[in-house]
């Protein structure tokens, strides 16, 4: 499908604004029958992934793992897990991506390795003090015998930080005791992972997603650090935590960062960073990675006051440090956000607490509202794609799924819910296996049984399910992705008069609006062409939990128009426009893209022409100083509104002269496009619209169906002479 040229970010800084899909490799779809997902799984799911409209995936990790946390233990950094694949099923995926225009980010874990990487192994079977052993952080312990750990640090999962080792000493393992935490005070280390970095580089890899980015660097230096609680990942906002988010890190980073411009265009990185909000952006500064997540829109309630805070905190300190901000709703570590807000909160942040609690219940205490829950995620989801910055979605959420809260105890795979005794229910129950179509035996996602059970309620939330619905979730991702890659622009906004109490409100560059409605009751909508909504309007009105996108009219009902656009009003009725109609105007432009759309009519001696209400047309270059031909051709999908002729530019082109009066046609032809099937008794209509017959006087002696909706077969019970009639 074409897009606008209207706004094109250099090809070195396309993340700056990309819409990134994470995949975890292991539920998003089984190529051979195990019941584990796998990258040729991956490959066969790339045709979804375009037509979703992302531009980047994230790949969780692939590597060679014992599982211990979810693939977050790494064996050996430069292949791929035997029952994932291979590198050529790398190489394969990668390519197949990019044939799409999609890039490839890949997740690396540099805090830890696991226990059974080979390093690791050279380390137990080596002396104290040792080359092998100074790759990792091992100690003395404490006490006469040193039967103490050398502190009272503890794991991220629970438990102590510290194992000991046959021969007395300890090592450090800030989550499992299988992930033993690398020494990146050591030469060897940092050269290692710079080797690794371009192996992938020269594979294709795009991009790098770096786990516990803010972990890297540790004070290390005896007396070690008395911690009274568990580690917090959050650390201080001076640096000053012995654990998290040193100083020193950024000292790593820069190498990488010469690393990814030994490319072009240069690699990404993006940190997942946990640390206070003043210390994001070193993590996402031009001589770092580049970009860091921000959870913060995460963590926030559905509630308008924290929203808006969350917004204008992170899009300041990302202008004032020149970084791009990142906006995140859901990933592999959290409680989905359709289940988040259909839970109750009484408090800030309290929404991420309650969901922990909720899942400690099995999911049912309290009971969960999914109606509500799924219409606030689809607003949400909206509002994040209208922001400026990049959009990082989780597999499943464009399908509108909720967290498996109720998986039993003997199939938690996750160590958070094993190592705290059941004091956490951990994150299983948001990488439950994709499902595709809607039936056994796991929905599409394998031909075997999936590795965690997926529950009956996934069968009419698959793909199959949604595929040719107008109204589902799945329709909803792919109309605002398609949307916001025509929209994209520079990255800021203004928040606008209308934003207080339960509305947030607010503008991006090129005049259009996006406006959320966080409260119960229904509120006016402002003037203008909705172009997509997160559910269905009422007259003049936006409901309650529903975002949508707007493009505002000028007080004579025309399109709002800046600097660089003009518009030229056509009245009437027609039928698919293409073809060369002329127009009389005194304007000069470089090109013409039709905004929104109803009826056109072609003009004089020729006769009206339903031009269908869900198509939008676009011209090519051309320039009118009297009169001149115009010729159309479709671009995307839009809802019906007035029609209008809006000159944006195929190379950053502009009008001369800003003008917004209605033009009508003087003259010209017109011919059908696409030509629509005959409509004759019996007559098979293809799958990809469905159709409604018009008269035969609309198109000539033929009766034709014209199309009305996308998504169903229809049949015509019309003979080839009918000049009425209805489609089945």
């Amino acid at each position: 499908m074409e897009t606008s040229p209207r706004y094109a970010a250099p090809e070195a800084d396309w993340w700056r604004q990309a819409v990134v899909y994470q995949i975890y490799p292991r539920s998003f779809a089984d190529s051979d029958g195990d019941g584990v997902g796998d990258l040729r799984g991956i490959l066969s799911r790339v045709p979804y992934l375009a037509a979703l409209g992302i531009d980047a995936v994230w790949l969780s990790p692939f590597y060679p793992s014992a599982l211990a946390d979810g693939g977050y233990d790494v064996d050996d950094y430069r292949d791929v897990d035997p029952r994932l694949g291979t590198l050529a099923d790398f190489d394969e995926m990668t390519a197949g991506l990019h044939s799409r225009g999609i890039k490839l980010i890949v997740d690396i874990v540099p805090n830890h390795t696991s226990s059974r990487h080979a390093w690791f192994r050279e380390a137990l079977a080596a002396p104290r003090g040792s080359p092998p052993r100074n790759r990792y952080i091992f100690r003395d312990g404490q006490g006469p015998d040193g039967a103490q750990p050398p502190s009272d640090w503890r794991s991220i999962f629970g438990g102590p930080a510290w194992t000991r080792v046959p021969d007395g000493q300890w090592y450090l393992h800030l989550f499992t005791e299988q992930q033993p935490d690398l020494n990146w005070q050591n030469r060897e280390v940092r050269d290692d992972f710079l080797t690794t970095l371009r192996f992938w580089s020269d594979r294709g890899a795009d991009g790098f997603r770096v786990d516990v980015a803010h972990g890297l660097a540790k004070n290390l230096a005896e007396p070690l650090d008395r911690l009274d609680v568990q580690a917090d990942p959050v650390g201080s906002p001076d640096g000053s935590h012995p654990l998290w988010d040193r100083d020193e890190v950024h000292g790593i980073y820069a190498e990488w960062r010469q690393v990814f411009n030994e490319y072009d265009p240069p690699r990404a990185g993006v940190a997942e960073a946990w640390v206070h909000p003043s210390r994001r952006p070193r993590y996402a500064s031009p001589d770092g990675l580049g970009q860091a997540f921000n959870f913060d829109l995460l963590d926030a309630n559905w509630d308008p006051a924290e929203f808006e805070r969350v917004i204008t905190d992170n899009l300041a300190d990302a202008q004032r440090h020149g970084a791009s901000t990142t906006w995140v709703l859901s990933n592999h570590d959290v409680v989905r956000h359709a289940s988040r807000y259909a839970l109750q909160t009484e408090g800030p942040l309290s929404g991420t607490r309650n969901a922990r609690a909720w899942l400690l219940s099995n999911g049912t205490s309290p009971t969960l509202d999914r109606g509500l829950g799924l219409r606030r995620a689809r607003a949400a989801t909206l509002l994040m794609l209208a922001l400026p910055g990049s959009a990082y979605l989780y597999q499943g959420e464009e399908l509108g799924l909720h967290e498996v809260a109720d998986l039993p105890a003997e199939l938690v795979q996750d160590p958070a819910f094993l190592r705290s005794g059941g004091a956490e229910k951990g994150r299983d129950g948001c990488r439950v296996p994709l499902p595709w179509t809607t039936g056994d035996p796991s929905f599409g996602f394998s031909a075997d049984a999936a590795h965690l059970p997926q529950p009956a309620w996934f069968g009419p939330l698959s793909v199959e399910a949604q595929q040719h619905d107008p109204a589902s979730t799945l329709a909803l991702y792919r109309e605002a992705l398609s949307w916001r890659r025509q929209l994209t622009a520079a990255e800021s906004l203004e928040w606008m008069p209308g934003t207080s109490g339960q509305v947030l409100h607010f503008g991006r560059p090129g005049g259009w609006q996006c406006v959320s409605n966080f409260g119960p009751r229904a509120v006016p909508l402002p003037h203008g062409t909705v172009v997509v909504a997160s559910s269905p309007l009422q007259e003049g009105l936006l409901p309650a939990d529903t975002t949508a996108w707007i493009i505002p009219l000028a007080p004579d009902h025309s399109p709002a128009l800046t600097e660089g656009t003009q518009c030229c009003d056509w009245q009437g009725h027609g039928y698919g426009i293409a073809g060369s109609l002329t127009m009389a105007a005194l304007i000069t432009c470089t090109s013409s893209r039709l905004r929104t759309s109803a009826t056109l009519r072609s003009g004089t001696g020729t006769p009206p022409l339903v031009m269908p209400p869900h198509r939008t047309w676009r011209t090519g270059p051309w320039s009118l100083t009297r009169s001149a031909p115009l010729t159309v051709r479709p671009l995307t999908t839009l809802r019906p509104g007035p029609v209008r002729w809006c000159a944006a530019g195929t190379a950053r082109g502009s009008c001369s002269t800003p003008v917004s009066a209605p033009r009508t046609a003087s003259s010209g032809s017109v011919s059908a496009w696409p030509r629509p099937p005959t409509c004759i008794t019996g007559a098979s209509i293809p799958a990809r619209p469905s159709w409604k017959a018009i008269p035969a006087g609309m198109g000539g002696s033929r009766t034709l169906c014209r199309p009305m909706r996308r998504g169903a077969t229809r049949g015509c019970s019309l003979t080839p002479t009918a000049t009425a009639g209805t489609c089945y």
